[in-house]
């Protein structure tokens, strides 16, 4: 708890999609920290850092570092196959085989990062729209109304 995540600035799907389960699922006090130089990784017991090389965690195999989040943290079981699939051929650039949905979210994404250079406020912006998505793929109770 209360640790700061450490990744590249510029963030994007999955680093942005890695945050916002960090957030919302392992430690709604995390910060994070953007570098502009990979090669001065700031160390110690309370940083954590992802999605570059080396990091605690980054693509493995045929991994995002989405991915990899999620399975360490027994998150997969939250977070619906079908979203996993939509950020992962987005990060990959592999549209041609993703759920029917992923260019709209993709668009809707980019245009998220376009309006926003601010990667603290992108940031921010994109725990919202991941919370979002989240709730497109939950199944809603209904209460008959």
């Amino acid at each position: 708890r209360q640790r700061t995540w450490v990744t590249r600035a510029n963030p994007y799907v999955d680093r942005l999609a890695s945050f916002w389960l960090v957030k919302r699922f392992v430690d709604p006090t995390a910060s994070i920290m953007f570098l502009k130089d990979v090669y001065t990784v700031p160390s110690g017991p309370d940083v954590v850092s992802f999605d570059m090389s080396p990091a605690d965690f980054t693509h493995v195999g045929g991994l995002i570092t989405f991915e990899v989040i999620a399975e360490a943290f027994a998150l997969t079981t939250r977070i619906p196959q079908r979203m996993r699939k939509v950020i992962k051929a987005i990060d990959l650039e592999e549209l041609d085989a993703a759920p029917v949905e992923t260019p709209g979210i993709k668009r809707m994404l980019d245009g998220l990062v376009a309006a926003n250079d601010d990667d603290h406020l992108r940031t921010e912006l994109a725990l919202a729209f991941f919370d979002t998505l989240l709730a497109s793929y939950t199944p809603q109770i209904s209460t008959g109304e």
